[in-house]
């Protein structure tokens, strides 16, 4: 019995690492991309793009994103033209960053006092969301998305 619980859970593991690899593996062209942020409330401050290609410090740490774009804001949109990515899975996270100090403000529970987004609007418990959640994927068509901002 130990035995196959054994195997079953390496199947698993080895599925899972599938999985992830091809979510993160690139085609060999490229697609447009452009971002429309909804919802902002406000002009005060700018807003912050950034584009990730991999799990690895999404969605708050703009040193690992593969391309970061900070924009004006001029309305209750604001649309970010990414340029051409190359194919495959991206995930986007936007800050309505109102102090400009490059940085989420949180109330003293860590609670962001700023208005964010990430692609899917996707939601985590507890904590961010996840990069697998907020994924979507460029093909060479491109991809046109909307980001609905949480206050």
């Amino acid at each position: 019995m130990k035995r196959s619980t054994a195997a079953i859970l390496s199947v698993l593991v080895m599925a899972a690492c599938a999985g992830t690899k091809l979510l993160l593996d690139k085609g060999p062209g490229t697609g447009p991309l452009v971002v429309k942020v909804e919802g902002v409330q406000h002009t005060d401050g700018q807003m912050r793009f950034a584009l990730f290609g991999a799990p690895e410090g999404f969605p708050s740490d703009p040193a690992t994103a593969e391309k970061v774009e900070i924009l004006p804001i001029e309305g209750s949109t604001v649309i970010w033209d990414a340029g051409e990515v190359p194919t495959g899975m991206w995930a986007v996270s936007v800050l309505h960053d109102e102090d400009g100090d490059g940085t989420m403000a949180s109330d003293w529970m860590g609670r962001p006092t700023e208005g964010w987004g990430v692609t899917n609007d996707a939601r985590g418990s507890f904590g961010p969301p996840s990069f697998e959640d907020a994924a979507i994927e460029v093909g060479k068509d491109g991809a046109r998305v909307v980001i609905q901002l949480s206050y």
